[in-house]
């Protein structure tokens, strides 16, 4: 936009006379300071890591659980458009309806749209919840979905990465470039589009517990492309 194109032709003065080095959390920051003018060698990621240790011991935990059929689809984040819960909810209901699926949708969080929240039996409606006790509602969620519409980053999707759950996202969704491979741990969409979202839930759902498990498998191992470790050398990385 107009702003980007005003902060390219004066990064000189704005940015780089004051700063050596522009951590980023992942590569959509990391093609925006390059379009700057930082040199490659001075843009440094991860910004953003997730508390991994606290997810892995979930997934260590639950690994070799006996695969089943499990009952949610599950939503964590702000109660507003821009993380696309309305769109969300218009899909599952659709899906209910059509009789297409038989998950029932959890979602977590506060916000604006809290209200429009249909009463239904089939939809449960967490408010704010620590990092802990989400994880004790992960052993019966089959997926988690992230339709946001803008999302610089999402740090959510590497915590659920990291516990392994198969993951929907948008490709506006900075995270979903690390930790979402379309068909191997989960399913990219594009935002905004509700048939889109549609598809990608039944799919999922239609995998068996043991395919649920092989995506979950694969969420975390992508999640380990950023440790708190990692951040850690960064950060020793400019300092020495």
């Amino acid at each position: 936009n107009w702003k980007q194109k005003v902060s390219k032709l004066f990064s000189r003065y704005l940015w780089q006379r004051y700063f050596t080095y522009m951590m980023v959390p992942g590569l959509y920051q990391y093609e925006y300071m390059r379009y700057l003018g930082f040199k490659r060698e001075q843009i440094l990621f991860p910004q953003y890591c997730a508390d991994t240790d606290l997810f892995n011991d979930y997934y260590y935990e639950n690994k070799n659980a006996i695969p089943k059929k499990k009952q949610y689809i599950l939503f964590v984040g702000r109660l507003d458009t821009v993380k696309g819960l309305d769109i969300l909810m218009d899909a599952f209901v659709e899906l209910k309806n059509e009789s297409l699926i038989d998950l029932n949708l959890m979602i977590i969080g506060n916000g604006p749209l809290a209200n429009t929240i249909p009463k239904r039996s089939d939809i449960i409606h967490h408010s704010f919840l620590e990092q802990e006790n989400i994880i004790k509602l992960l052993p019966e969620v089959a997926f988690f979905c992230l339709p946001s519409r803008k999302e610089p980053w999402g740090l959510v999707i590497h915590e659920l990465a990291a516990a392994g759950i198969p993951i929907i996202a948008t490709t506006i969704c900075g995270a979903s470039t690390a930790f979402v491979k379309n068909g191997y741990n989960g399913i990219l969409i594009k935002t905004c589009d509700k048939q889109l979202l549609k598809n990608a839930i039944v799919q999922l759902h239609n995998l068996s517990g043991e395919e649920l498990n092989l995506y979950g498998e694969r969420s975390f191992h992508l999640s380990t492309q950023i440790t708190p470790a990692l951040w850690t050398a960064t950060i020793k990385s400019i300092l020495g």
